[in-house]
């Protein structure tokens, strides 16, 4: 048991868990009527926040002892190791071999520009590294060869959130960039020389707490403008519904639109010409 805990057991408060870290009591603020509680405390370093009302303080200056100083820095140290241990780069698994065929309807060269490859440690699967700007593997994203597999995807590590891809790639045309939800929907459109693409992994990616890494290093580019072009169903639609509004609120110097791909269809169905014609439009913007 923590000393947090052990002090709130001296004190006789009480408190349920709220998270691996915190728990929950009534308000410690004396003007506060706190009926349902919301005030959070760190069970390491006895950080105090009520939710509620906004009053603030430390749990052992509250009671007028002295602060275990010594709890808060072990906490700190091991956190910082933790977050090193959580985003160690990841490598290619030893052993693997380059793609040798098409797959899914994509050139050999694009498959391994994107430096798709096979390995025994993940059989029937075509695995991409994912790096970020440093060149770091973040993750190794599979996509298994059959189709009556589910899920058809797998990723490594679990848990830890992707980022938009490929960074490095990425070429804006006349300002603009594309996003789309999936890998294979990004690679479609390199595979057709449509080189303004990116995926986000997803049409939950762009969120009020994640828009700054998603966005941030698009801007710093001097790309301006972002078309949208989600899957045509529900949740491609309400995706980009809501982060239209994000992008507006956040950034209102940027233009941004949708991408009508029509009833049942994403961006891997588009043929070549489809994609050349999307591409002139873009330059004529």
């Amino acid at each position: 048991m923590s000393r947090v805990l052990a002090l709130l057991d001296e004190k006789t408060l009480h408190y349920v868990q709220a998270g691996q870290e915190n728990v929950k009591i009534k308000c410690l603020n004396p003007e506060h009527d706190d009926s349902n509680p919301s005030c959070q405390v760190h069970i390491h370093t006895g950080a105090v926040h009520c939710f509620s009302c906004g009053f603030k303080t430390n749990i052992y200056k509250h009671f007028g002892m002295q602060t275990h100083f010594a709890d808060q820095k072990t906490y700190a140290i091991k956190k910082k190791i933790r977050n090193i241990l959580d985003n160690k780069p990841l490598a290619i698994p030893p052993g693997s071999v380059p793609v040798r065929e098409e797959f899914r309807g994509l050139t050999l060269q694009t498959l391994r520009d994107h430096e798709a490859f096979e390995s025994t440690e993940y059989p029937n699967t075509v695995l991409f590294p994912i790096r970020n700007y440093s060149n770091d593997i973040t993750h190794l994203l599979g996509r298994y060869k059959t189709d009556n597999v589910k899920p058809k995807y797998m990723v490594e590590p679990k848990g830890r959130p992707l980022g938009m891809y490929p960074l490095k790639k990425f070429e804006a045309i006349n300002g603009w960039a594309i996003l789309v939800e999936g890998i294979f929907d990004y690679l479609n459109l390199k595979d057709n020389n449509l080189d303004a693409s990116l995926c986000t992994f997803g049409c939950n990616s762009i969120t009020e707490k994640s828009h700054e890494k998603f966005l941030m290093p698009l801007l710093a580019t001097g790309c301006t403008k972002f078309l949208f072009m989600y899957d045509a169903d529900k949740a491609g639609r309400e995706g980009v519904r809501l982060a239209k509004e994000i992008m507006e609120k956040y950034y209102p110097h940027v233009q941004v639109k949708s991408f009508n791909l029509g009833d049942g269809r994403d961006p891997g169905d588009l043929n070549q010409d489809e994609i050349a014609d999307l591409k002139e439009k873009l330059l004529a913007l």
